[in-house]
């Protein structure tokens, strides 16, 4: 079972499916890890047309779509008749959605003044499955996101530092379109974070006056914690 395939089934959410009829099959492969090398999805059949609210947030036959996304490593549904049931609205859609596949989370950032190092998770419940990586501008990072899986973190390097907006940070992959983003979430303050960077970086515009946590004006950044451009950044 050396080869990279993943799992695809067309009842999904079905009522067999969803009561664990299938469990035992779908887990007998690579003994249930199966997800984390190939790809994960399923189809939800229209000969039934109570499987038509498996969007229901009350679930389908007990089971919320949620949860058994989660429970199968879900990245991708099909269901071309989503929208003729009264819970296919669109806020509804993109809301399961973003419950499958993979969610990246920068955590932390620091910089010596050469590099970048970001502390970045996955918060989804599945991995990438194509090589992905961080980069500021168009200078990328050397370690890929496709390892990553679901409740763990890795730290990664950037050999460039980010603009003063933070605009140049970005998840690129050879396997997009031009087009396409991969977005990520930063939570890098306290406060509210956005999809993509901090939304302090955006609101504000800083010129790079170093001042250190007593708020006192220095000339160079020390070793410790700095604040350039109105960030905090660590100088090690």
């Amino acid at each position: 079972m050396a080869l990279r395939f993943g799992m695809f089934e067309d009842s999904f959410m079905g009522k067999y499916f969803a009561e664990g009829g299938y469990e035992q099959r779908w887990n007998s492969i690579s003994k249930g890890t199966r997800w984390q090398t190939g790809v994960c999805g399923g189809e939800i059949s229209l000969e039934n047309n109570d499987q038509l609210n498996f969007l229901s947030p009350t679930g389908l036959y007990g089971y919320t779509f949620e949860k058994t996304a989660a429970k199968y490593h879900i990245s991708f549904v099909i269901c071309n008749a989503v929208t003729d049931s009264k819970y296919g609205t669109s806020a509804r859609v993109k809301q399961a959605s973003l419950s499958t596949g993979y969610r990246y989370v920068v955590k932390r950032c620091v910089t010596d003044g050469t590099k970048t190092r970001l502390l970045v998770s996955n918060e989804g419940i599945a991995p990438i499955y194509r090589d992905a990586y961080f980069a500021i501008g168009d200078v990328r990072s050397e370690t890929s996101l496709q390892a990553l899986l679901p409740n763990e973190e890795i730290w990664i390097e950037i050999a460039a530092l980010p603009s003063s907006d933070g605009q140049n940070i970005k998840i690129v992959s050879d396997y997009i379109l031009p087009q396409q983003e991969i977005q990520f979430e930063a939570n890098l303050e306290s406060t509210d974070s956005i999809t993509g960077i901090p939304a302090y970086l955006k609101e504000k515009s800083y010129d790079n006056t170093i001042f250190n946590l007593s708020g006192q004006q220095i000339l160079h950044p020390q070793k410790g914690i700095n604040i350039i451009g109105g960030r905090k950044i660590i100088v090690r």
